[in-house]
């Protein structure tokens, strides 16, 4: 009988240890990740000091500290390699450009580097580069829709309350390309000189399945994006406030594709995208635009509105890629227009 019971036995011992390994595990990996949120929200150490280094390779080995500066932040627009901070140092001799911006991120990664940014550069100019196309949407993810993943939703819902997963996320594919010593390949849409449904950009995809409405509810502030709308605004006014008074703010304000043209706007609707077909999208000035200038008024703060600029630029050339909402070369070099004009008033060249 003895003998009988002692697999039982050894079984249940077993499974008990195994569980509490688990629950040992468990718990060292949420403290680990609790020790790096905090060290990232406090951004004790430089989490995107390499891309700094990288965007900047000249600016930081200038001896000629003397020449006026500019710092711009963003996100993949700004961070272009050749997109229109090129255009600004190519055009302002005189003024040395700091690029800051890192693909991918939003107000909350900004918010986090610029004091850091502030005081290794000491600007006597801002430029916060805004999306409207999906600004709200990374600010806070939606999670609802039966076409989105289980583990897409967790995912986006850990890393809006969590900011270091996103971090992580950002940084795997560069983990598993040093570990595996391959490099990736990647079908990248901007290739592709014309408009197609099947290779479009597949993150904007992903952004219409969980959200169909986003543009109009960014646009428009509707669909509850009014309330994410005010967290967002106060985190750039937070980032404003933080530049030294007497310096000068610029709020450079991208739009998305579907407000340039009813083109694009078509183009949208073809991958998922729906519009509220009483408003008109194309219109110069709209909510986003002017609630967010209404926060964020303050001495030496200006906005640029570049729609204008891009609405008449597109009817010579277009202005944005054919396969991906971002800007092309020639949509680059009219932002950078715009900004140079602007920097020229304030006595930059």
């Amino acid at each position: 009988m003895q003998n009988q019971d002692f697999p039982a036995s050894f079984l249940k011992k077993g499974a008990k240890k195994l569980f509490r390994v688990i629950l040992y595990f468990g718990f060292l990996c949420v403290t680990v990740l609790l020790l790096l949120e905090a060290c990232y929200r406090l951004y004790i150490f430089d989490f995107y000091g390499g891309n700094f280094k990288g965007l900047n390779p000249n600016e930081l080995t200038y001896s000629k500290d003397s020449d006026p500066k500019v710092l711009a932040l963003g996100d993949s627009f700004t961070a272009d390699p050749l997109g229109y901070v090129g255009h600004l140092r190519d055009s302002l001799l005189n003024t040395r450009v700091f690029n800051a911006a890192v693909p991918g991120t939003t107000i909350k990664q900004s918010g986090l580097m610029a004091r850091k940014r502030f005081r290794k550069v000491d600007p006597g100019v801002v430029i916060y580069q805004v999306y409207v196309g999906n600004d709200l949407f990374e600010y806070k993810h939606r999670t609802k829709g039966s076409s989105i993943s289980t583990i897409r939703k967790v995912y986006w819902w850990l890393s809006d309350r969590l900011w270091v997963i996103g971090y992580i996320n950002a940084k795997m594919p560069a983990i598993r390309q040093t570990v595996a010593n391959t490099s990736p390949v990647e079908f990248d849409p901007k290739t592709l000189a014309d408009y197609d449904p099947a290779t479009y950009s597949r993150r904007v995809k992903l952004q219409f399945q969980t959200e169909p409405r986003l543009i109009s509810n960014s646009v428009f502030l509707s669909g509850k994006r009014e309330k994410d709308f005010e967290a967002y605004a106060k985190k750039v006014k937070d980032l404003t406030d933080k530049v030294d008074t007497g310096k000068n703010i610029l709020i450079v304000v991208i739009p998305h594709c579907a407000q340039v043209s009813a083109q694009y706007q078509s183009n949208m609707e073809k991958i998922g995208a729906k519009f509220e077909e009483q408003l008109n999208h194309q219109q110069i000035i709209y909510p986003f635009l002017e609630r967010l200038s209404a926060k964020l008024e303050r001495p030496g703060l200006s906005m640029i509105n570049t729609l204008p600029v891009l609405q008449k630029a597109e009817r010579i050339s277009p202005v944005f890629y054919g396969n991906d909402p971002h800007l092309n070369s020639f949509g680059q070099t009219i932002i950078g227009n715009e900004v140079i004009d602007r920097l020229r008033e304030l006595g930059y060249n």
